[in-house]
């Protein structure tokens, strides 16, 4: 509940360089979902408030939980729905339950390491995501060099 009311509350601010690395990755033909405990309408307003490409898929809190984050259902559905191999995917997260969940479909994994500064979070990112990255241009050149 105290989520709810922060993020129905709060328009989310995209890191800067977020949104031409979306852009771009969308024009090179890739698709763009979002699996969250936000909301669905509450993705697609930040979105729009960015000014961010509209994600092709979202997963949000109104998804059962047993399809919520960490349980691998929405890689699963997105793997299908566009015929990608988990290993053709990459799942981006700032937190270990998106870790867990791209861990348990065989999805590479980058830790956001630009969205927190807590020790401890730094530190299970830093150990055991495939990439961990402390800037948007780290992901920018992962993404596209």
């Amino acid at each position: 509940n105290i989520w709810r009311d922060y993020v129905s509350n709060h328009v989310a601010h995209a890191y800067p360089g977020m949104k031409e690395i979306m852009e771009r990755f969308r024009q090179e033909g890739g698709k763009i979902c979002v699996v969250s405990h936000s909301y669905d309408f509450n993705i697609r307003r930040d979105y729009e408030a960015n000014g961010l490409p509209m994600p092709d898929m979202i997963f949000g809190w109104e998804c059962p939980p047993e399809q919520r984050k960490p349980f691998p259902y929405s890689l699963v559905k997105i793997s299908k729905t566009y015929d990608i191999k988990p290993q053709e995917m990459v799942m981006v997260d700032d937190l270990k339950p998106g870790y867990d969940m791209a861990r348990s479909f065989g999805v590479p994994f980058v830790g956001a390491g630009w969205g927190y500064d807590i020790p401890e979070i730094r530190d299970f990112m830093k150990q055991n995501s495939d990439y961990y990255f402390t800037k948007v241009s780290e992901l920018e050149q992962f993404l596209f060099e």
